[in-house]
């Protein structure tokens, strides 16, 4: 399954995927739960953080790490 995930976000189909559900929450009237709209943050940060590896940017090491640094966790 996590190869038919990558080629579909190689293609940029799951970008246009993200970009759609974004403009439907914006122009929708209904009203989502807070889970949907975490839901949908973590499938937008994800792609992002995987572009970012995918082009030797970013690490996912180097990732947590920032996570760690910017948020205190008390």
């Amino acid at each position: 399954m996590e190869k038919f995930y990558r080629r579909l976000y190689r293609t940029g189909y799951l970008n246009r995927v993200i970009l759609l559900k974004v403009e439907n929450m914006k122009t929708s009237k209904v009203k989502r739960g807070p889970s949907e709209e975490i839901d949908l943050l973590d499938t937008m940060l994800s792609s992002l953080v995987e572009l970012l590896e995918e082009k030797g940017i970013l690490t996912q090491a180097e990732y947590e790490k920032r996570i760690m640094e910017k948020v205190k966790v008390k």
